[in-house]
């Protein structure tokens, strides 16, 4: 519809796997040569995993255009299946002939063992290619294990390739699968896009369909990175719809306005932003700036705001006794929560040195991640969400205010910059009215929140845990678990009826819009992260940033003393990973 109007030869943001577009950024980059090593190594598995929508299969289609003449590959694309049809889709992948009425795992692993040989004689290599690999089943995978003792006296006969989501690295961690994860290679996590590789990829997506100017500013890659944590395939679809918004409003490029629109119509975000006051210094790079402040007798540098939404106090909601308590679903986190500490005399707070601010990320995730119970090594190379999704939980970017911040209560990392363009990680571990410990490096520094305004743009990120089940926005018509969950854990805060419907209703929308009015969410029925973090507030043990008021003590959340917690259960049962380098130990509740 928009193409003539932007002078585009075919959509540039199709959600299709077409490696034309893939925007191959260092981390693409190895990711593909990690695939193309599996293809001439020497057997064994080599597994490449990433988020959903991060650009595995994009990047596996690529590998397809490059795979050398002297090789033969087999591709599995519906992983779902029993170990003699995965035998039997393989033979068929590699065009091994087989008599259906006789065929059985030994006739199946025969032919190809012979169908091997005969490759490796004429000197070629066999490779298999499994995607969505994270739905193997454990039987399955250590058939796949079995196939890689098909060899020569000096070579594996079958080199296998596994694509998949996170959860891949936790199947082939199981203890029972300890004989596959040996068999293990080569491994590469494909993480999201930053906001700086945002800009490129659109760029380069725009160009691939015969954009020849600039139809989005880079001023807006930092938002677009805000709306969709740098994954590709929501930047598609949120680009998509930006450029049918503008189409139809008549308007040659993408602005604030287009992009926020698209972002509540597809990703179901709605932000609130009130205009940041003008900075009393000059732009330097893509930062705005502002003046240091004149803080009398302190002589430290305070830290950058951006504001979006009003500031005022959380409401104070009353909420009936629950009769039953929802349990945890796992893993269970029994961190004790974080109190408030004791109002302190305001410490002078200087500039970290650069070797501190080069780190600050990791660390500042580091001590966020230690309130949730888990030990995180910032040297392991390792990203910390990613450790966090090992664990069952989530990292959420996000820009607000000091309400915002109050009403999600959850200990955060703060984005912070001088007027030098330098970029600081803090984590924010307590908050009171008028003050925040903020940890910079291992240090922890009380300031006034007045001191940190003038030096923060709002950008923080947030740690949240996901319910049973969990894909995506919860609203109206989803179904499954997660509603269940929903259900019985609004009924513990606020009463609902019909806790065995696994279907989001109109009665369960109400529900919903009336808990949201009363935390001070948008009640918009649509149960979203904010939402999400307000429940587990009050149904889980969580780490907060502030102790609840005296007044509202009935909303606190649910402990081992009063909500029905097995204290003999332990917080995280995953055991040390130690074979990349991180230290992820659980923490007792």
């Amino acid at each position: 519809m928009y193409l003539k109007f932007f002078g585009l030869e075919e959509k540039p943001f199709s959600i299709a796997p077409d490696p034309r577009y893939l925007y191959m950024s260092e981390r693409y980059r190895e990711a593909l040569a990690h695939l193309l090593y599996g293809i001439d190594g020497g057997g064994g598995f080599v597994i490449l995993t990433g988020e959903v929508g991060t650009g595995k299969t994009t990047v596996c289609r690529c590998l397809l255009e490059q795979v050398p003449e002297n090789t033969h590959l087999a591709f599995v694309l519906n992983p779902k299946v029993t170990v003699p049809e995965l035998l039997a889709t393989i033979c068929d992948e590699f065009g091994i002939p087989y008599d259906n009425a006789t065929a059985g795992n030994k006739s199946y692993i025969d032919k190809l063992n012979q169908f091997l040989l005969e490759e490796h004689g004429k000197g070629k290599n066999s490779v298999l290619l499994i995607d969505e690999a994270q739905n193997l089943r454990p039987d399955v995978l250590e058939q796949l294990r079995l196939l890689t003792n098909l060899e020569t006296n000096s070579k594996k006969l079958l080199q296998i390739i596994l694509l998949g989501q996170p959860e891949l690295r936790q199947l082939v961690e199981r203890e029972d699968l300890r004989q596959v994860a040996q068999r293990i290679t080569a491994r590469y996590h494909l993480h999201p896009l930053s906001a700086e590789e945002i800009g490129h990829y659109i760029q380069h997506r725009l160009a691939v369909a015969g954009c020849r100017g600039q139809i989005v500013p880079p001023e807006l890659y930092k938002r677009i990175h805000s709306f969709t944590g740098g994954i590709p395939r929501l930047i598609n679809v949120l680009m998509d719809r930006a450029l049918l918004g503008a189409y139809t409003q008549g308007k040659l490029f993408i602005n604030k306005s287009l992009l926020d629109n698209a972002a509540e119509e597809v990703l179901g975000r709605k932000r609130y932003h009130k205009k940041q006051q003008a900075p009393k210094s000059n732009t330097f790079g893509n930062f705005k700036q502002m003046a240091w402040p004149m803080v009398a007798g302190l002589g430290f540098v305070s830290l950058l705001l951006m504001a979006t939404i009003q500031n005022k106090e959380p409401k104070v909601i009353h909420i009936k006794e629950p009769a039953t308590v929802v349990q945890p679903a796992e893993p269970v986190i029994q961190e004790k929560i974080v109190e408030v500490e004791k109002r302190v005399e305001v410490q002078p707070m200087t500039w970290p040195a650069d070797n501190v601010i080069e780190h600050s990320e990791l660390t500042a995730h580091q001590a966020i991640l230690q309130r949730w119970g888990i030990t995180y090594d910032p040297t392991s190379g390792v990203m910390p969400c990613e450790v966090a999704i090992e664990y069952g939980l989530r990292c959420q970017a996000d820009e607000g205010s000091w309400q915002s911040i109050r009403l999600l209560n959850r200990p955060m990392v703060l984005t912070l910059r001088n007027n030098k363009g330098q970029q600081l990680y803090a984590a924010m571990v307590s908050m009171t009215d008028d003050l925040a410990t903020l940890m910079i490096g291992n240090q922890p520094v009380t300031l006034p929140l007045k001191a940190i305004e003038p030096f923060w743009y709002g950008d923080f990120s947030v740690i949240w845990m996901a319910p049973p089940g969990h894909s995506g926005l919860m609203q109206q018509g989803s179904t499954g678990e997660q509603v269940v969950w929903l259900r019985e854990s609004l009924n513990t805060i606020i009463g609902v009826e019909n806790l065995t419907s696994k279907k989001f209703d109109a009665d369960l929308t109400r529900a919903v819009e009336a808990f949201q009015r009363k935390v001070g969410v948008a009640s918009d029925g649509i149960v979203g992260v904010q939402t999400l973090i307000q429940i587990n507030n009050f149904v889980r043990r969580v780490p907060l940033l502030r102790a609840y008021p005296a007044e509202v003590e009935t909303m606190q959340p649910a402990d081992a003393s009063d909500a029905g917690v097995d204290e003999a259960k332990p917080s995280m049962t995953k055991q040390p990973v130690t074979s990349e380098g991180v230290t992820m130990n659980a923490a007792q509740g």
